[in-house]
């Protein structure tokens, strides 16, 4: 249930006022009643500790760029939408981004590495394989065409 009056918003939590027993409430987005506390300041210093203590890194899927990621952390500005990740590039080296945890149609964009998504996982790594051969084998018959068109079109009239 939801109490009192929202007074401020702080690191993605709604912060609400009970002038009943002199409380301050720390909400997450979807309305839970996370912390409470004497003060504002205390509710936010409640908050920092509970974000910093809370989260934990974990191995991820992002699907959106398919490629195995490591959610770090985060991000203290919008920890309901938005975490940190590390990730391998293509030539090796390791790089980090702030993504957003939903793709603009509102669909996830990460999943946990549970051992049924892994499998699913090496299944798309598979038809990625399989793709990549079966373009080499497009590209080697395209090699096979014979009789190019190399002269130039006349011009069309004015």
């Amino acid at each position: 249930m939801v109490r009192g009056t929202e007074v401020d918003r702080y690191k993605g939590f709604i912060i609400r006022y009970e002038a009943d027993i002199q409380k301050f409430h720390a909400y997450d987005p979807e309305n839970r009643l996370l912390l409470s506390a004497d003060t504002q300041k205390e509710l936010e210093r409640k908050i920092d500790v509970h974000l910093k203590t809370q989260f934990q890194p974990f191995e991820a899927i992002d699907v959106s760029n398919e490629r195995l990621v490591k959610v770090t952390s985060r991000d203290p500005m919008d920890p309901a939408r938005q975490v940190w990740i590390s990730f391998k590039q293509e030539d090796g080296t390791l790089a980090r981004a702030k993504e957003y945890l939903r793709d603009w149609e509102h669909n996830p964009k990460f999943y946990k590495t549970t051992p049924e998504n892994l499998v699913i996982w090496r299944q798309i790594e598979d038809k990625r394989i399989l793709m990549s051969q079966l373009q080499a084998d497009i590209n080697e018959l395209k090699k096979k065409f014979t009789e190019p068109v190399l002269y130039d079109v006349p011009a069309s009239p004015p």
